[in-house]
């Protein structure tokens, strides 16, 4: 047996496993009895365990049959099982929140997209996670899951994805009707309506009974703006470490360089002091036209290059002046471990903005010129 007392803890998704098509009989939507059956098969393995709790959402006992609900209600009872409204929230802070215990093991096939930029210990780990397999004879082989790491474009994909089922923004023709315009909430009472009175900067929410959209802070119906032009967003990475997002609207022109300037967004002030000094005043500048973003080199003194976050292909110098496009798999790579990348969401709504002030320096060189390697 692996089960000991000084085993790590173990917190099950018990609405992920009890829900598995692949371990379940045609017609048979959720069985409780999968959780022994699961923890049978661990005490087989050589995965070793402690303490087992469950998570689950409220929706589970309503698919189970009269033996399935009893099997929840004892576990309820007994203190080892709660239920949540956002069970992988809660699932994730009890294994990796402040106040869990760092070995603390998680027995879920979800992927957790949404939740890898929250709890960065999710990327990459191998022994952290537990995953179940159909075995044998309707047995369950249980294994370590290898998490992988997984690209920013995905995770910034799965945030969305997330914020707008919240917003009960599901159908496409609804979600393309909320990102074509501004909205305004005419409520003096709201909150949002007080801060930002000219036009909302976040998506509504969809009320489907009234097929309009609604206030995300006071439910009331909000009133139709201007249009909102089509936009992509710029993710800046220190070291790997994401640091600041960017705006870049249809038509815009945004330079990132070493101190604000019009037009140009100075990573100075935005990144720990001389980790900037081999970057230009204005070093590389994104242009986003016709729904593609192109990056071009602005003559930096210490160059930029192109490269291929998958590692298929090599590094490749930018040519100074000449526009490259920028795809889902590529960063742009500048000095100082400085990489700026495309976020995955299809209706970026926030990110910095270049200052309007003119205020350019008149020196354009790096501080720090790097030596070329060979």
């Amino acid at each position: 047996m692996t089960r000991t007392a000084s085993g790590p803890p173990l917190v099950v998704d018990l609405s992920n496993l009890c829900r598995d098509s692949r371990l379940l009989p045609v017609g048979v939507r959720a069985d409780a009895t999968l959780l022994d059956q699961f923890v049978e098969a661990l005490m087989d393995s050589d995965i070793e365990f402690g303490a087992v709790r469950e998570v689950a959402d409220r929706s589970l006992p309503s698919l189970l049959h009269p033996a399935g609900k009893r099997r929840l209600r004892e576990l309820e009872q007994s203190g080892s099982l709660e239920y949540s409204s956002i069970a992988d929230e809660r699932l994730l802070e009890l294994a990796f929140g402040a106040q869990a215990t760092a070995s603390t093991l998680v027995a879920s096939m979800d992927s957790f997209d949404d939740f890898r930029r929250t709890y960065p210990a999710i990327q990459g780990t191998t022994d952290r996670f537990v995953g179940w397999e159909p075995g044998p004879d309707q047995t369950i082989r249980p294994f370590l899951r290898d998490m992988g790491v997984h690209t920013h474009h995905r995770l910034s994909r799965k945030e969305e994805s997330a914020e707008l089922k919240a917003r009960r923004l599901r159908r496409q023709s609804v979600i393309r009707r909320a990102a074509e315009t501004y909205f305004r909430c005419s409520n003096p009472h709201c909150l949002l309506a007080q801060l930002w009175p000219e036009r909302l900067p976040e998506l509504p929410r969809f009320d489907d009974r009234a097929d309009e959209f609604v206030c995300p802070s006071c439910d009331r119906s909000l009133v139709v703006g201007e249009p909102r032009s089509a936009a992509s967003q710029l993710i800046v990475f220190l070291h790997g470490e994401e640091r600041l997002r960017l705006l870049l609207e249809e038509g815009d022109r945004v330079v990132v360089g070493r101190n604000d300037s019009k037009g140009c967004v100075g990573l100075e002030s935005r990144l720990p002091a001389g980790g900037v000094d081999a970057v230009s005043r204005c070093h590389v500048a994104f242009t986003r036209k016709a729904g593609r973003v192109e990056v071009e080199d602005l003559k930096s003194r210490n160059g930029s290059m192109m490269r291929w976050i998958d590692g298929t292909q090599d590094d490749v110098r930018l040519a100074p002046g000449v526009p490259q496009v920028v795809g889902q798999r590529n960063a742009v790579a500048i000095p100082s471990g400085i990489t700026i990348e495309l976020s995955g969401r299809v209706l970026p709504l926030d990110g910095e903005r270049p200052p309007d002030a003119d205020d350019f320096a008149v020196d354009d060189r790096a501080t720090r010129l790097l030596v070329a390697r060979p």
